[in-house]
């Protein structure tokens, strides 16, 4: 006789806080939601995913404000970089839950997996393309660790992925309601760069994988480069006139970030030429704004249907005035 068996999906999520769950109400509509465990509810469900045995008796416990934490269970996750560093000071686990569970089927104590790794595939997927839109949105270091998948009735795991980019890195992502508003008018559950973006949303999502900020910054350039180069001559006026084209007001905001662009640019060529220079100082705070200015470059060639050659074209044509564009 068959036997029905439910899977659960998880995947760990990392530098988020309690406004993620904000999101809930988008993600419901495609059978997603985020969940916050305190390390005492995830420990109760959750252990067997650091291979906890379910009939484990701690110890000892540690006292945390939502409640008693097993030993092995705190040194288990205390500096695993799966959970991310940030939970020991919100004492706090975010996953993002599949609500349809994936089910299997039982035999003579056979389960058959036949589809398993193919759903597992689409939930990364899922997830995959709603960190990419989060992170074009907005700053923060949205991640996932880990997708697995966990028997509902015992909590056994039956799968475990890690993320193949694992590395972790710190920076909270935060959204008030008003961003999730508009985050929810503009969010594609099937997002795909168009020919344009791709390049660059591939070099902008590096950086989100990497601890060496010159690397970081060089990527960023590549990736404006990618949008608005079209030959070998005057490459840092090319980006810094048409990206200053797209997020200037005016005459006067044009100049001021033409200006500066090319600044940052110029930093990019330090880094490469390998000289030493004041430029490199404060290089976070540069790194924060030319990523953020990539954010709107990605953003504005997202919306052109357009090659790059056209791009080019569209800019090139333009005087200062933002509304012409």
């Amino acid at each position: 006789m068959k036997e029905r068996v439910d899977l659960e999906s998880y995947a760990i999520i990392q530098n988020v806080d309690y406004s993620i769950l904000s999101l809930n109400p988008l993600l419901r509509k495609y059978d997603y939601e985020f969940q916050e465990y305190s390390l005492r509810d995830f420990e109760i469900k959750f252990h067997q995913l650091v291979n906890l045995p379910s009939d484990f008796i701690p110890s000892s416990s540690l006292n945390f404000k939502d409640g008693l934490v097993s030993i092995e269970f705190y040194n288990l996750i205390r500096d695993n970089p799966e959970f991310g560093i940030t939970l020991m000071g919100s004492e706090k686990i975010y996953l993002l839950c599949a609500l349809k569970p994936f089910y299997a089927w039982k035999h003579e104590n056979v389960i058959d997996m036949k589809g398993s790794t193919q759903f597992c595939m689409d939930v990364q997927n899922f997830i995959a393309k709603l960190c990419t839109q989060l992170r074009l949105f907005k700053s923060g270091n949205i991640n996932y660790s880990t997708i697995f998948q966990m028997y509902k009735d015992t909590h056994a795991i039956a799968s475990k992925s890690r993320n193949v980019h694992r590395f972790y890195k710190l920076g909270m992502f935060e959204i008030s309601p008003e961003e999730v508003e508009v985050f929810s008018s503009l969010y594609v559950p099937d997002f795909e760069p168009n020919a344009i973006s791709k390049l660059a949303i591939d070099n902008f999502e590096l950086t989100y994988e990497i601890a060496n900020p010159q690397i970081e910054f060089t990527l960023l350039i590549n990736a404006l480069e990618s949008i608005f180069n079209l030959g070998r001559d005057q490459i840092a006026h090319t980006i810094s006139r048409h990206l200053a084209l797209i997020i200037s007001n005016s005459e006067e905001d044009f100049n001021l970030n033409y200006k500066s662009i090319k600044e940052l640019y110029g930093i990019r060529s330090t880094i490469v030429h390998g000289s030493d220079s004041k430029d490199l100082m404060n290089l976070d705070t540069k790194l924060l704004t030319l990523k953020e200015h990539v954010r709107k470059a990605i953003q504005f060639s997202m919306k052109q249907n357009i090659d790059k050659a056209g791009m080019f074209n569209l800019l090139n044509a333009q005087g200062y005035q933002k509304k012409q564009i």
